[in-house]
């Protein structure tokens, strides 16, 4: 049967009703299966594009801190106390060094060790002082057993 034809049978206020509840879901599809995706869309764009502006900002302050780097002759990029501890720590682990003690100091830290073998400590002085710009401040070294020393070192970022 035609659905034209069911809904004349009906009274005015029935088929008002049913024309009210055709538009209703008809604007509710709509909105549903085209408007709504559109705005999600739009507001996941707008958060890539502001979160890409922010990485171009980070990108640039980062360019702009090596080139500072580059022009005092280190090669590392270092930027607060915690950076330099880590960093300490990181290359004496990688030397196979066993640090008793590592203190944040400054901009740099203070570092302890027992029976370090001599020649991988004056590998760390030297891959810090290069690669992260870290200077020796001050040292302790003493001799504990052939070819081994114990010893308190400081560290500085940028002095000499």
């Amino acid at each position: 049967m035609n659905p034209f034809a069911l809904l004349a049978q009906r009274s005015r206020r029935e088929r008002l009703l049913a024309l009210l509840l055709s538009v209703s879901l008809g604007l509710g599809a709509v909105w549903m299966g085209v408007i709504q995706p559109l705005r999600q869309g739009i507001s996941r764009s707008e958060a890539r594009i502001e979160q890409a502006h922010k990485d171009l900002l980070d990108m640039r302050a980062t360019l702009a801190r090596l080139q500072a780097l580059e022009g005092r002759g280190v090669s590392g990029n270092l930027d607060t106390k915690t950076e330099s501890f880590f960093a300490i720590d990181r290359e004496a682990k990688r030397l196979n060094l066993k640090l008793e003690r590592i203190e944040p100091a400054g901009e740099g830290a203070r570092t302890q060790f027992s029976a370090a073998p001599f020649n991988e400590v004056v590998k760390l002085l030297d891959v810090l002082s290069r690669q992260y710009g870290l200077n020796v401040t001050n040292v302790v070294l003493t001799r504990s057993e052939a070819g081994r020393v114990d010893g308190r070192i400081t560290w500085q970022r940028g002095r000499k």
